[in-house]
């Protein structure tokens, strides 16, 4: 059936054709030609014996004969596409045979002037039935027989959802539950869920799918059973490390994927494999008559590559193309990818070749990466390109290790005036620009936003390892919109490893928002080492503009940092990840001449910065020459004064003054000649520079470009249990629990409880590795309000503290009550009353959060009726945030137990 306009109305929306009076070409191609034709003729002529080619396949083996024919020839060979969808039967290999002849002669693979040719690795599915109830279905055979599947679908140029549950929000992870064939770096494959989230009847369960959310990725793990008695659901694969944030824990979020019975919106989708048949749930105003419905088929589209050490594949152009409808599907054994999806596969990708240019293409309805830069990879332009709605990430360059010796690290890339937009509707980690192990790549002048993660990655080398990237230039992009309170542990430009003579300049970078930890401007993360970040405005970053984890010899200058929700900036740590407390040499970094305005914690640092660690070594840290403003107050570096800041040798020449700054939204933001920070040393710059050139403003259209992950909201505003639906011999549900088992461990039991049948037990012992476990802890996350907590706690020899504690390490702490193994209970540092052993007690806290400086109230009721109350206790002074509530076994013996437990903020 004929192409329907419908399907690129995206593309057309987007790309800016070649134009040309008479276009002429060596070769033509049209989705109406034929391959048995010379292709010369741009249309078919009149008799239709002759016209232009088919299939991109017949047009390279056309070049290859035009090169034969001309081994001298000194002009370009172009191929011309005429405007249409062109199915892929499977890849298209680019070979070394394929390569032009240099500068003067390369081989040119263009769109015809005004027209859209679309590379699709999709199939348009006809044949619909409306039904009664008005969903569309219709019968796929190949997917009957086994020998097609997928996980997108696109209709009228949009991605449409499978139907998931909840279909607000998310799922939380009752407790976490081992394997019974855990093995050392396997992560887990089993959890226990709330009644009712996960059900054992549903329809093709084993193509149920869960999606976990750890901090900075998901994994995507196939259902293998469900048993409802203990609410456990087993999958297929496990999470892809044993570490603590490749586990599936408790309070963790999830969504449940591809659930058949959950089918119940426009817009939503489900393919059943045993019968074949998708059904589709039309959006309003569609028609079967009218849409274009489109399955992926493939999950690459173009692959140019060589082996190692081969004749690599030279000088070619790709300009006006569309590479779309691209597939992937979960595994049969589950997906847990790592930090930024970078295993995922490219549609079109580059290894042993040289002199590429992928010019004003567009890549969009995708699965997977919309471009790979890979191995032996040189002098590569991507440049006024599209990518846009795609599953994973835009653009990976380099490699994920250091290349074996006979290749070359990729090296001379260059990735300008780019839209790399919509990205992550799959793989919610994955990233605008990743750069691995390489050199010398230039990304300049690209607008990147609506992400989940990161906006530009670059370094893979964790500490300080050796690496051989060098000369990362990351200029003038505007890069916005991203993390969307997801994932954590993010930033608009992040880098890892040594990277030395590498610059990050004169880039526009803001909305930067987090789940838990983590949304800053940029980021030098483990070992960086060799940044230089100058001229940049970063604003509305939720934990700030800058942040450094550890690396040496870094520079932040003269830049702007405004409007961040948490603290400013600040660093983590000072050591390498090989010796922890060893020091550096070299300064961590210079933070020096830059505007600090307006942040929304006490503190304008991170609490590490004026941490003990900091203290002991402050000619590690260059700070100076700053204008700080927070509307007038004089700021707060954690528990330092400006003044005792100023002691360790930080900010003597700063100065905290309006910087008389205008809106940073205005495209010409420009900090005046008449700022005090003129004075310090600052020099304004340009910044209406940033992004694509002529691109045009952001499209964040909702309707077009709707929300696939939701934002986190935490977790359970209240957390109450009695364990009563709690199996027996089971950890507590929704809390973190940690034991050392046989002995130390904390677990529900029916042998003793104050209300009900069961509570929760906590059994101490000698020797442990670490004296306060077992121990467990609940995360709500608790920002302002009014906090209450109840519980009640008996005490048969063993010594249980209590603490609520806030975010990050240092952590300040709020309420804390101790409870001797012999019944002496003290709240804070008061002894208030003896606890007669094997006895209940309750308890009753109240405690503000939002305020720093903060006072509880402590009621406290024993078993027969005796009751003590102590008012106005304090709090640390900065805790003003309840992040950790949690419960300690310490001492070295004896049994306890918690039951009755509710935890509430109004």
């Amino acid at each position: 059936m004929p192409y329907r306009p419908q399907l690129i109305a995206i593309v057309v929306l987007l790309a800016s054709s070649l134009r040309a009076a008479e276009p002429t070409a060596d070769v033509f191609v049209a989705p109406n030609g034929n391959d048995a034709w010379s292709g010369r003729l741009a249309a078919a002529n009149a008799d239709r014996t002759d016209g232009p080619l088919v299939s991109l396949d017949a047009a390279r083996f056309k070049v290859r004969d035009i090169r034969l024919q001309s081994p001298d020839r000194k002009s370009p060979v172009t191929v011309m596409f005429r405007g249409g969808m062109y199915r892929l039967a499977m890849p298209v290999a680019f070979a070394a045979v394929d390569s032009g002849s240099g500068a003067a002669s390369p081989t040119q693979y263009v769109a015809y002037p005004d027209e859209t040719p679309v590379l699709s690795g999709g199939e348009i599915i006809v044949g619909w039935k409306v039904q009664p109830d008005g969903r569309w279905s219709v019968k796929l055979d190949d997917v009957k027989s086994g020998r097609w599947n997928f996980s997108q679908l696109f209709v009228n140029g949009q991605r449409r959802m499978r139907p998931r549950a909840p279909k607000d929000g998310y799922f939380h992870i009752a407790s976490r539950v081992e394997s019974p064939n855990a093995k050392p770096g396997r992560g887990d494959d089993r959890f226990r869920f709330t009644a009712g989230d996960i059900r054992p009847d549903w329809k093709n369960l084993s193509d149920v799918e869960v999606i976990s959310f750890h901090p900075w990725f998901t994994s995507m793990l196939r259902i293998d059973k469900v048993d409802p008695a203990t609410r456990i659901v087993s999958f297929t694969g496990h999470t892809r490390t044993d570490a603590a944030f490749g586990l599936l824990s408790a309070g963790m979020r999830y969504l449940v994927d591809n659930v058949a019975e959950a089918l119940d919106e426009p817009g939503e989708w489900y393919l059943d494999r045993p019968t074949g048949v998708l059904t589709y749930i039309p959006m309003p105003g569609e028609t079967p008559a009218t849409a274009t419905v489109i399955a992926p088929w493939l999950e690459k589209l173009i692959t140019l590559e060589v082996p190692a050490g081969r004749t690599p594949i030279e000088s070619l152009m790709f300009k006006g193309l569309s590479f779309a409808h691209t597939n992937w599907v979960t595994p049969a054994d589950g997906s847990s990818i790592s930090q930024a999806a970078v295993s995922v596969n490219a549609a079109v990708s580059i290894a042993g070749a040289r002199q590429l240019e992928i010019r004003d293409c567009t890549f969009t309805q995708l699965g997977t990466y919309g471009l790979e830069i890979g191995r032996d990879a040189s002098d590569i332009t991507v440049a006024d390109c599209r990518f846009v709605d795609l599953g994973t990430g835009g653009i990976k360059v380099g490699t994920t290790g250091i290349p074996a010796k006979g290749s070359n690290i990729t090296h001379r890339v260059i990735v300008r005036n780019n839209l790399i937009a919509h990205l992550g509707r799959i793989h919610p980690a994955a990233v605008g620009v990743w750069i691995g192990h390489a050199a010398d790549v230039s990304v300049e002048h690209n607008d990147i936003y609506d992400l989940y993660y990161t906006g530009i990655s670059s370094g893979w080398t964790w500490g300080f390892r050796p690496t051989k990237n060098s000369g990362i230039q990351i200029r003038n992009n505007h890069i916005h919109h991203l993390g969307q309170s997801v994932l954590s542990d993010m930033a608009g430009i992040y880098t890892l490893g040594a990277s030395p003579y590498s610059v990050l300049e004169f880039n526009r970078i803001h909305d930067v928002t987090r789940d838990k930890y983590g949304g800053w401007g940029i980021y030098y993360d483990e070992g960086s080492a060799g940044y230089a970040s100058s001229n940049n405005l970063l604003y509305r970053t939720q934990d700030g503009g800058f942040h450094q984890h550890y690396g040496e010899d870094n520079r932040f200058e003269n830049n702007v940092i405004l409007d961040s929700t948490e603290v400013a900036w600040g660093p983590t740590r000072l050591d390498s990840s090989q010796t922890p407390g060893q020091v550096r040499e070299k300064p961590a970094f210079y933070f020096e001449r830059n505007i600090v305005s307006g942040w929304g914690s006490a503190s304008v640092v991170r609490p590490e910065a004026a941490g003990k660690l900091f203290m002991d070594h402050p000619e590690l840290l260059k700070v100076d020459r700053n204008l700080y403003w927070n509307g007038g107050a004089e700021p707060q570096f954690k528990h330092l004064s400006l003044a005792d800041w100023r002691k360790l040798g930080h900010d003597k020449a700063s100065v905290v003054a309006d910087p008389k700054l205008g809106n940073p939204d205005d495209a010409n933001f420009r900090v005046p000649d008449d700022s005090p920070a003129v004075g310090l040393g600052f020099k304004p710059f340009d910044i209406s520079k940033a992004g694509r050139q002529n691109g045009g403003p952001a499209d964040l259209d909702p309707k077009r470009w709707p929300r696939w992950f939701p934002p986190s909201t935490g977790g359970p505003k209240r957390i109450a249990d009695d364990f009563e639906s709690t199996p027996v011999g089971s950890v507590a549900e929704f809390a973190q629990t940690s034991e050392e088992p046989p002995a130390a461990t904390l677990r529900v039991t029916d042998a003793v409880a104050f209300e009900g049948k069961r509570s929760l037990k906590f059994a101490d012992a000698p020797k442990l590795k670490a004296a306060f476990n077992p121990h467990l802890y609940w995360s709500p996350h608790y920002r302002k309000g009014v906090v209450t907590a109840k519980f009640a706690l008996r005490s048969d020899g063993a010594a249980i503290a209590h603490e609520w504690r806030g975010p990050g390490y240092p952590y300040a702490t709020g309420p804390a009550l101790f409870l001797s193994g012999s019944g002496k209970l003290k709240v804070g540092s008061t002894e208030l009353l003896t606890v007669p052993k094997g006895t209940w007690m309750t308890v009753e806290i109240q405690c503000p959060v939002g305020t720093a400086a903060a006072k509880y109230d402590v009621r406290i009721t024993l078993a027969d009726g005796t009751m003590k109350e102590v008012k106005g206790l304090a709090c640390s002074p900065d805790f003003k945030e309840l992040d950790w509530f949690g419960f300690s076994a310490a001492g070295d013996r004896g049994e306890a137990y918690l039951d009755a437990l509710e935890l509430q903020v109004k």
